[in-house]
Protein backbone atom coordinates (compact mmCIF):
# COMPACT_ATOMS: atom_id res chain seq x y z
CA UNK A 1 0.00 0.00 0.00
CA UNK A 2 1.61 3.28 -0.94
CA UNK A 3 1.25 6.18 1.15
CA UNK A 4 -0.25 9.12 -0.37
CA UNK A 5 0.05 11.03 2.98
CA UNK A 6 3.59 13.22 1.84
CA UNK A 7 2.06 13.90 -1.77
CA UNK A 8 -1.71 15.33 0.24
CA UNK A 9 0.56 17.93 2.55
CA UNK A 10 2.98 18.56 -0.32
CA UNK A 11 0.17 19.76 -2.20
CA UNK A 12 -2.03 21.40 0.58
CA UNK A 13 1.21 23.55 0.87
CA UNK A 14 1.96 24.38 -3.15
CA UNK A 15 -1.98 25.60 -2.84
CA UNK A 16 -1.91 27.45 0.04
CA UNK A 17 1.62 29.17 -1.13
CA UNK A 18 -0.75 29.89 -4.23
CA UNK A 19 -3.11 31.60 -2.49
CA UNK A 20 -0.57 34.05 -1.11
CA UNK A 21 0.82 34.78 -4.66
CA UNK A 22 -2.83 35.41 -5.80
CA UNK A 23 -3.34 37.45 -2.96
CA UNK A 24 0.13 39.80 -3.66
CA UNK A 25 -0.63 39.41 -7.69
CA UNK A 26 -3.97 41.54 -7.10
CA UNK A 27 -2.37 44.16 -4.21
CA UNK A 28 0.28 46.94 -4.16
CA UNK A 29 2.21 46.10 -1.19
CA UNK A 30 3.48 49.13 1.15
CA UNK A 31 5.53 49.02 3.91
CA UNK A 32 5.96 52.08 6.66
CA UNK A 33 6.19 52.72 9.93
CA UNK A 34 3.27 55.08 9.59
CA UNK A 35 4.80 57.24 12.46
CA UNK A 36 5.66 60.55 10.07
CA UNK A 37 3.47 62.76 9.34
CA UNK A 38 2.55 64.25 7.29
CA UNK A 39 3.88 61.98 5.18
CA UNK A 40 2.36 58.83 6.97
CA UNK A 41 1.22 57.85 10.27
CA UNK A 42 -1.82 55.99 11.99
CA UNK A 43 -5.04 55.83 12.68
CA UNK A 44 -7.67 54.20 14.53
CA UNK A 45 -10.85 54.57 11.62
CA UNK A 46 -10.71 54.97 7.92
CA UNK A 47 -11.20 58.41 8.05
CA UNK A 48 -9.86 60.72 4.76
CA UNK A 49 -9.30 57.56 3.17
CA UNK A 50 -6.96 55.97 5.32
CA UNK A 51 -6.06 52.26 3.82
CA UNK A 52 -6.47 49.13 6.79
CA UNK A 53 -2.88 48.31 7.67
CA UNK A 54 -2.84 44.71 7.44
CA UNK A 55 -2.42 42.40 10.51
CA UNK A 56 -3.66 45.95 12.75
CA UNK A 57 -6.92 47.19 13.88
CA UNK A 58 -5.51 50.42 12.92
CA UNK A 59 -5.50 52.60 9.55
CA UNK A 60 -2.41 54.25 8.30
CA UNK A 61 -3.02 58.17 6.35
CA UNK A 62 -0.94 60.74 4.69
CA UNK A 63 0.87 61.85 1.62
CA UNK A 64 2.78 58.74 1.25
CA UNK A 65 -0.68 56.09 1.32
CA UNK A 66 -2.49 58.76 -0.91
CA UNK A 67 -0.31 58.21 -3.50
CA UNK A 68 0.06 54.28 -3.23
CA UNK A 69 -3.47 54.08 -3.41
CA UNK A 70 -3.98 56.23 -6.84
CA UNK A 71 -1.01 53.71 -8.36
CA UNK A 72 -2.29 51.03 -7.06
CA UNK A 73 -5.74 51.91 -8.99
CA UNK A 74 -3.60 52.79 -11.96
CA UNK A 75 -2.38 49.32 -11.45
CA UNK A 76 -5.83 48.16 -11.16
CA UNK A 77 -4.63 46.24 -8.05
CA UNK A 78 -5.86 47.04 -4.36
CA UNK A 79 -3.29 48.97 -1.74
CA UNK A 80 -2.43 46.60 0.93
CA UNK A 81 -0.23 48.17 4.01
CA UNK A 82 1.75 46.79 5.97
CA UNK A 83 3.72 48.37 8.89
CA UNK A 84 7.17 48.11 9.46
CA UNK A 85 8.70 48.67 12.76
Amino acid sequence: MKNYSYHYYHFCYLVSDLQIELKLMNTCVSEWEAAYAPFNWTQDDDKNGAVKIEGTNQYANGYDVQIAKQVAKALGKKPLVVETS
